[in-house]
Order: structure tokens, then sequence, then C-alpha cells
């Protein structure tokens, strides 16, 4: 096309037309330039190269032939070929002396006719052709490929080489534009994609601020998972929060768009190996299953699923997993914004149950406060009441006694209670002290069964295994005190006539006290509540029984002061044993530190 025998460069009148000058080459550059704008892919850059190649050639015969071949990897694969247009297999650079000269020399090179004998020089080459010229395409200092131009002659024009050298600059300029252009228009993709991610986290992050019901958060994280993991898969997304107990997982939120089944599921962790993974390492894992996380898998079949540990408050909630019906696999963009997701899930259910037990708390003091004044404005209308019968002197002498006795108890049991709210205030400041010395232990509980006789209101306290003789070191204050929460509780839920029996024991280094009462029993779900503070049993039968819910609280509190514990068994509607085990005295003679005041940290 570039080089046609001197019979056919001929113009219209029948003159021979003049070599090609220097505007010829002006015109080559200029229409090269103008066949590049607007090219905005390689392929596109390779075709406007030959266009542009073939119109300057001349009169454009057909015969001609400009081909443009990719090199890598020691293959050269031609993409665009004149008068073919359709690509070619790749073929090793040795099967075509001027594309190996050309890519070894990196500069142009020429191959006359009888260099040229090989499978590719027969694509490459036409009828006639006697010469073919090759210059490697440079693009961002790299090898992109090369241009070949055949010719009719033995040689070339120079100006012919400088043209062709000069339009395989072009196209190494108009290429490497192009992968700019391809690497901005990538990174514009993934900014906007950024952006719209971000945008959706954040109008995620608004809706779980101002959620406060878990149950709706959970939703929330479920629904924003799917949409932003796979934004063009709608109508095939799914996704579902499970929460992590005991080792086992429960599903406590599905979005799905499949209509898959939704029923409850739970099931073992250890039975999900991928799950096992998430939680174990606290990082997103993703797996292929056909039931992913013991569910069906959407549509039924088996699909890719990420898993995302969900942490909260210094563990894992739970986990959340998502996955697409038209079985999409995930990219490390998709991923690192489920992880954000799960975080941001863990934040707001901390938030949720942090206000939960702040809500709890209020409660609590409120029903606390409510407790309080009703057990003082019950005995002090019982004192109340009897110090004006004195004052009207309308107590009969027989009974004053019986009276007196009657106001003992009542001041007995406000000073009990006052003396619970100043212990639960000094443990709350950390400013309870132990006041510490040798302690008979069985005297002291038998005195403390003393003061909490004239409460028993009928259920006598009795005896049943003591023994003598068992010393410890401790606050008599407070080991009191612990007695007689133990037996207060006792009193409160036995039955009437029911008796109250205690016995004491040494055994392992431990001194043991034991408070059995014949009531209502505790249930097993119901154990946990007991030794936390404002701690009441749940249920009719205790609803009307007064009480603080500070005793057994305390009684656990001050035994694990001592280094010992508080602890129960109990059966429903049998009744319960309450036991406190300190650890016993050493052997010998008690210290200066035995009856030093000990601050509690």
């Amino acid at each position: 096309m570039l080089n046609r025998s001197r019979s056919r460069r001929l113009r219209s009148d029948g003159k021979a037309q003049p070599p090609m000058g220097k505007g010829r080459l002006e015109l080559a550059s200029a229409e090269t330039s103008r066949r590049l704008t607007g090219s905005t892919s390689a392929e596109a850059v390779l075709d406007a190269v030959g266009r542009a190649t073939g119109v300057l050639g001349g009169a454009g015969s057909a015969t001609d032939r400009v081909t443009i071949a990719r090199v890598e990897n020691g293959t050269f694969t031609p993409v665009s070929v004149s008068d073919r247009g359709l690509p070619a297999p790749p073929y090793p650079l040795d099967s075509h002396p001027a594309v190996r000269k050309a890519v070894q020399a990196q500069r142009l090179a020429v191959c006359r006719a009888d260099e040229l004998k090989s499978p590719a020089i027969d694509l490459i080459t036409e009828s006639g052709t006697r010469a073919i010229g090759c210059v490697p395409i440079w693009s961002g200092g790299a090898l992109f490929g090369v241009l070949c131009i055949n010719s009719e002659n033995q040689s070339f024009e120079p100006d012919q080489l400088h043209l062709l050298e000069g339009m395989a600059d072009l196209a190494g300029l108009a290429i490497r534009d192009t992968q700019s252009l391809g690497e901005e228009r990538t990174r514009s993709g993934e900014l906007r994609t950024q952006v719209s991610d971000l945008t959706l986290l954040l109008d995620t992050a608004r809706k779980l601020a101002v959620s406060l019901k878990l149950d709706v958060i959970l939703l929330e994280v479920a629904t924003a998972a799917a949409e932003i993991a796979f934004p063009e898969a709608r109508g095939k997304r799914r996704a579902e929060v499970f929460r992590l107990e005991a080792g086992r997982l429960s599903r406590v939120a599905v979005y799905d768009e499949l209509g898959s089944e939704q029923s409850a599921v739970e099931f073992p962790l250890s039975s999900e190996p991928a799950i096992l993974k998430a939680v174990e390492t606290g990082m997103v894992v993703t797996a292929t299953a056909g039931k992913p996380a013991g569910a069906p898998a959407p549509g039924g079949q088996a699909t890719p699923t990420a898993y995302a540990p969900i942490p909260a408050a210094g563990r894992v909630f739970g986990v959340l997993a998502v996955s697409s019906g038209d079985r999409r696999r995930f990219d490390g963009s998709q991923l690192r914004t489920l992880e954000g997701i799960a975080h941001l899930a863990g934040l707001a259910i901390g938030h949720a149950r942090y206000v939960e037990q702040i809500q709890g708390l209020e409660a609590a003091k409120s029903e606390f406060l409510r407790l309080v004044a009703h057990d003082l404005r019950t005995p002090l209308a019982v004192l109340n009441g009897y110090v004006s019968m004195l004052e009207d002197d309308t107590i009969p002498a027989a009974t004053l006694k019986r009276t007196l006795t009657i106001m003992h108890t009542k001041v007995t049991e406000m000073n009990l209670l006052v003396s619970q709210l100043l212990d639960i205030a000094r443990l709350e400041d950390q400013k309870l002290q132990l006041k510490v010395q040798p302690i008979d232990l069985t005297q002291l509980v038998r005195a403390a069964v003393q003061t909490m006789t004239p409460l028993d209101n009928g259920r006598p306290i009795v005896a049943t295994d003591v023994s003598d003789d068992i010393h410890l070191v401790g606050d008599s204050n407070r080991i009191t005190a612990i007695i007689i929460n133990l037996l207060e509780n006792a009193i409160k839920y036995s039955p009437r006539g029911c008796e109250i029996e205690y016995s004491i024991w040494a055994e392992d280094g431990l001194a043991h006290v034991a408070v059995k009462d014949h009531g209502m029993g505790i249930k097993p779900e119901d154990l946990p509540i007991l030794f936390t503070r404002f701690g009441r049993l749940p249920n009719v039968e205790s609803s009307d029984i007064r009480g603080t819910g500070l005793g057994l609280y305390l009684a656990r509190q001050f035994a694990r002061l001592h280094g010992g514990d508080v602890i129960v068994r109990s059966e429903p509607g049998i009744g319960s044993t309450f036991t406190m085990m300190l650890p016993l005295a050493e052997p010998g003679p008690p210290s200066l530190d035995e009856t030093a005041e000990t601050p509690v940290e």
C-alpha cells in the first residue's frame, strides 16, 4: 500500500506521482492523528493506524497489506490485518525474521523475499511481496507490538520508513493514552463504587444509631449487608444474622429476596467449619455450601457465602451471612464492606444493650425505692400505733411485755434494712473495711439465730448438726450479716409452721454454715438471678413476699471478701439450702494483722 511499482504510481491524468516528500509526511502524520483522535481502546488505535497507513499508500489497492501484531511472552499475535480483519493464533518470534529483528533490535527492521518463508509469513505477505518492514510500537516504556507493511520493491524509500516509524510512535502514544484513560475510568468506577458503599454505610449507621430495639437493628443489618454487597443482583440476594449463645447459633434476622424458607434455625457452631473459623479468627470467611449456615441455600443450589463475625462488648455476638442467588463470588472490596457492616452492627448492638441496661437499672431503682418505702412503712406503722396506745395508756398491763417485744422486733427489722442499705452503698463506693479478728463461728451463728428468732413468724429455727470449736479470722459484723441474710431469706420463703434448719461443720479447710428451708424451691433457670443486686424471683408465688433483693447479693459479696462464697442447692416444690463457706483460721495465736482494719478493693 505504501509501496507500489513505478508503473502504478500514476495520477489520474496519467502522469507519474512525485516521490513522498516533506509535505507528504506532514499529511501522513495529520491523517494518522485524525484517525487516532477519539480512539478509546488499544484495539481502536490499532485499527485506526492500519486504515491510515492504507490510505497514505496511494490508490489503496486491496492487494497491499498492513499488519499490526501484539508481542508478548516470546510470541506475536496479528490483531489487525488490512485485507482480512481477523485475528490469528500467536506465532513464535523466531517464525518471522522481520518481527524478530525489530523486537531484538528495538528499532525498524526490513526483510527481503528470500527471507520470508514460514506460515506466519503467509499470513502477513501477499502475492508479489518482495520486502517487509516492521517497526516496534512502544507504549509507556514497554514494547506493545509491531507495525508491518509489505512492499513490491526490494527496498523502501527513506521517507516511507520515516513515515512508518512516525506512525508507530503515534500509535504508541495513543495506546498509552487509551490505557491511561482506561485506568482512569477504572479508578473512577472504583471511586464511584466506594462513594456509593460509604453512602450506604453512613445511611446504615444513621439508622442503627437511632434504633434501640435489638430485632430492628438486626433486620437493618441484614438488609444493608445484602444491598451493599450485591447492588447489581437485585432480586437474588439473601442475608442472615445468627446469634451465638452457649456454642450454638440461632437465626435472629433474615433478609431474603428469593422467598426461601425462613423457619427457625438453630445448630451447633462446630457443625459449620467456615462459621467456626470466622468466630475464632475474627475475620470474614467465604465458603460454598449447599446449605449455608444450616439453612436452605438460595434457589436450593450451592452458592458462595461470606460469614462476618459481629463483635460486641468484647465478645462475638454472632455472625452475619451474605449470599447471592446468581452464585457470584466476593471480591476484596465486598468483604471489607461486610466487615465494616458487621462492626457497625456490633456497635449498635452494644449501644442497644447499654441503653437496655440503663433502662433496667432505672426500673430496678424505682422498684427498689418502692420496696424500701414499703418495708420501712410497715414496721413504722406498727410502731406508731403502739406508741399512740402507750401515750393513751390503753394497753393492758398483762399485754405490755408482749407489746414491747413486738415493738423491738419491728425496730430490728428496720435496723436490718438500714444496715443493708449502708452496706450496699459502701460496696458501691469501695469504702467498706473489714475489721478482721478471731471468731468462734458456732457462737456467732447462735447469736444470729437468737436475733432472728423473734422474726420467724411461726417458722422455728432449729439446729440439726452443729460442730463446736470452729474458728476463723474475719469481720464478725459482716459474717453475722451473712447468716442473718440467709436466715431472713429462709423465713420469707418458707410456709408458716415449717422448720428452718441450720448446721455447722468444717471440711477441707473450710467452715460451712448451711441454712435449709422447706419452701417453694427455685427453678434452675432462675438461679442466676438470686445473687444479683435487686434480684427477686420472677414468679407469681413470690410476688407478694416483701424484700429488696439485696440480702443474698450482700451475703455472697461479704463471703467472697473473706475468700469464701455462698452457694445454693434447690429443688422446686421441696425447698432450698444456702451454704456459706469461709476459710478456717490457721493454727496458732492470731497475728497483729488479724485485728487490723482491711480496706476492700
